[in-house]
């Protein structure tokens, strides 16, 4: 069977469908830990675990101003460049985590010129897989590439464009058309699927991978919405919010064969170091943690994680935040709220029309216990971030 799945690109017509008009079915939760002052971001009550952080391992690759890439590796802390920043070079839009040989896909841009390129940690120059132009305002030709741990495998999406959500919780979607690269060969893999970006995540194994998209609720198999109600507030029931008549569903796609095959509500997955596990978003900020061989999946929770609709004056289609590892099914490494307490800055070089914003941090938590620590304690939310475990490497 090919490997094929088509979905037709709509526009921006919102729908508060018949199958849900209220925020309750997907229990949006107000956190905990509200503002005080809305200049400043909401914190999270400690106290930090230190000794989580000697679990932590692997690389945090972050944006730097004039096409810049740093990588920060933990736990020891040391510090690298991954990129050297220079004026007048492209600058990085989005990227990847690393693979076991320490590259990174990522698309760049400089005026309307966009290239998505793989990058190397060795100092070795880089090499581009294609080009494109971007077109007025923010739209952008290539988003959310995902690099596969191994394989030499990549997935892109391509001319993304925004579905608003009406309905609580308003999320946005940014869909596109999605592209497999086989980065060795420089060539697009046969392939059609309509994605949202930032969605996809590889098994170690680099032969398959998970990936969201907005799909027809009559597609979705039966029991489906009651099955994930039921873990998210607690009831079964089939009401569910959809953006453009369509609702958003995580897919597990083989490489080999071309198979596909729905695994549950949600958009966005992040699959485990070990394979084992994934942990899905749903509709709005609520986070699932799914069974990879026996699909049973549960709520799962942790201290203060960060969601874009967190900020104070961002929605969460501009900082989704959220986890950027799942570190053996135990650990998450993810964006993170300041703790109380911890001295918190704002952000410099700012567009006059949005002022400063709050810092933010990188954290990790176990989901058994909901400890946590801080890995940085200040990073800008408007930094691309990737976290790649040694484990997956």
């Amino acid at each position: 069977m090919g490997l094929f799945m088509r979905f037709s690109l709509c526009g921006v017509s919102l729908l508060a469908a018949p199958l849900f008009s209220s925020a309750e079915a997907f229990a949006q939760e107000k956190p905990s830990f509200g503002p005080t002052d809305p200049s400043k971001p909401m914190t999270v009550d400690g106290p930090e675990t230190a000794d989580l952080r000697a679990l932590v391992r692997g690389t945090l690759l972050t944006t730097e101003p004039l096409g810049g890439l740093a990588c920060l590796d933990s736990p020891d802390g040391k510090n690298s460049q991954f990129r050297e920043a220079k004026r007048d070079q492209p600058i990085v839009e989005s990227l990847s985590d690393l693979d076991w040989e320490g590259n990174s896909l990522v698309d760049m841009s400089q005026g309307n010129d966009a290239s998505l390129r793989i990058e190397r940690a060795d100092g070795r120059p880089g090499r581009e897989i294609a080009r494109g132009r971007n077109g007025l305002g923010f739209q952008r030709t290539f988003a959310g590439p995902c690099l596969a741990p191994r394989g030499n495998h990549g997935i892109v999406v391509r001319d993304p464009q925004a579905v608003y959500m009406q309905a609580d919780p308003q999320t946005t979607f940014h869909e596109g058309k999605a592209e497999i690269w086989d980065l060795a060969a420089g060539k697009k893999v046969d392939f059609e699927m309509t994605a949202l970006v930032g969605s996809a995540s590889w098994f170690p194994d680099g032969k398959s991978f998970c990936i969201a998209a907005l799909v027809s609720p009559e597609g979705i198999p039966v029991g489906a919405f009651e099955d994930y109600n039921q873990q998210a507030i607690g009831r079964r029931t089939s009401l569910v919010p959809v953006a453009d008549r369509r609702v958003p569903a995580v897919f597990h796609v083989r490489l080999d064969g071309g198979t596909k095959t729905f695994l549950q509500i949600g958009r966005r997955c992040v699959v485990a170091t070990d394979g084992a596990s994934i942990l899905i978003p749903g509709i709005g900020t609520e986070w699932m943690k799914r069974d990879v061989k026996t699909g049973k999946f549960q709520r799962v929770r942790w201290q203060g994680v960060f969601h874009g609709r967190d900020h104070p004056v961002r929605r969460l289609s501009t900082y989704e935040g959220g986890p950027l590892a799942f570190i053996d099914g135990v650990l998450v490494v993810y964006w993170g709220l300041p703790t109380m307490g911890a001295e918190t800055g704002v952000t410099k070089n700012n567009s006059p029309l949005d002022g400063e914003k709050p810092m933010l941090t990188i954290k990790a938590a176990r989901l058994s216990d909901g400890r946590f620590v801080t890995l940085v304690p200040s990073i800008d939310p408007r930094d691309k971030v990737s976290f790649s475990a040694s484990a997956a490497r």
